[in-house]
């Protein structure tokens, strides 16, 4: 599916159109937009700007958001399995119970990010930042933390 700006992105979903897999969104401007349930899988959202977003529910499966900015972005309940945020910014972010097994994390920022119930397994945080970051009930088996800092602001191995 072709979509080549921001406008002509949030105009389909409006009308209701969520099926947006495989698109090229890299640099798009989407801060504050509502995208809740859109599916985005294999998506190219490098360098996105999704600031206070809401991606409630989004399916970004495989899909690529290096170098973008989801700070303050709601990601509850979203299926970001193998997803590759390398230097993203989550930082506030909300991903309680968000689906992140085999997601790329390295060098994230998680700051302050909720991830009360989500599920890591298998994730890559090596270098991630998670000061401060809520990891209550989460699924972390066979994580990478590699030189992650930890929510409390230690180094990880």
């Amino acid at each position: 599916i072709s979509v080549t700006d921001a406008g002509e992105l949030l105009k389909r979903y409006t009308a209701g159109g969520r099926n947006f897999q495989g698109a090229d969104l890299r640099e798009i401007q989407l801060a504050g937009a509502n995208l809740s349930n859109a599916n985005l899988i294999g998506a190219l959202l490098n360098g996105a700007n999704l600031k206070n977003a809401q991606l409630d529910g989004i399916k970004l499966v495989i899909a690529d958001l290096s170098h973008a900015d989801l700070s303050y972005a709601s990601l509850s309940k979203a299926k970001l399995m193998g997803a590759i945020f390398v230097e993203a910014n989550l930082s506030s972010a909300d991903l309680s119970r968000a689906e992140l097994s085999d997601a790329d994390l390295r060098n994230a920022k998680l700051i302050g990010a909720k991830l009360v119930g989500a599920n890591l397994s298998a994730a890559d945080l090596s270098g991630a930042d998670l000061t401060g970051a809520n990891l209550e009930a989460a699924e972390l088996s066979s994580v990478n933390l590699t030189d992650a800092t930890m929510p409390d602001g230690s180094v990880y191995g």
